[in-house]
């Protein structure tokens, strides 16, 4: 129950904190002369947000099975240049509690033909005892930047798993929205 509460007043800050920093994408009007005023692009604001909420029958991380009912995922971002911070908070809809919380504060940036990519996550697994499945890892990554986006990342868990482990992986994103 304490943690529960701890979750829940951590994601009300967060996404106030959110809500706060959104740029606000309004226009600009240049004042030279009434007769040649002109609309300009508002200048990007160094500071980017994002929310994305996700369903899943199952939650499935790493080939383990966390919870075998559906789940809801929701990630909150706050992006400064190359510095990101993000929450991800799992709820089971079937048990109706949270079952994870995770802060991740990442570091990525572009070289050109690769990006590489560090950071440090603290997983937070409430609802058990001494939450004993609570865990901390650090990792790095490098990416091609080109077709299939080739991925190698290292991670060095040090909490409750206590061990590394790597990921290999390839994807590519297509926009359907251009083809409709």
């Amino acid at each position: 129950m304490k943690t529960t509460n701890t979750i829940k007043r951590i994601a009300g800050l967060a996404g106030a904190a959110l809500l706060a920093l959104t740029p606000f994408q309004g226009r600009a009007q240049e004042t030279n002369t009434l007769a040649n005023a002109q609309l300009t692009q508002p200048q990007p604001n160094p500071i980017q947000t994002s929310i994305k909420g996700e369903w899943f029958n199952k939650y499935l991380f790493r080939n383990l099975v966390y919870s075998e009912s559906p789940i809801s995922q929701g990630t909150a971002a706050l992006t400064y240049k190359d510095v990101s911070l993000i929450g991800i908070g799992i709820y089971d809809n079937k048990v109706r509690d949270w079952i994870e919380a995770d802060a991740i504060l990442d570091i990525t940036h572009n070289f050109g033909p690769i990006t590489a990519s560090a950071g440090y996550a603290k997983i937070t697994v409430p609802n058990t005892e001494g939450n004993e499945l609570d865990s901390q890892e650090f990792y790095l990554g490098l990416t091609g930047n080109c077709p299939g986006s080739p991925t190698a990342k290292w991670v060095r868990d040090f909490g409750t798993g206590k061990g590394d482990y790597f990921e290999l992986s390839a994807s590519h994103q297509i926009d359907i929205t251009k083809r409709l």
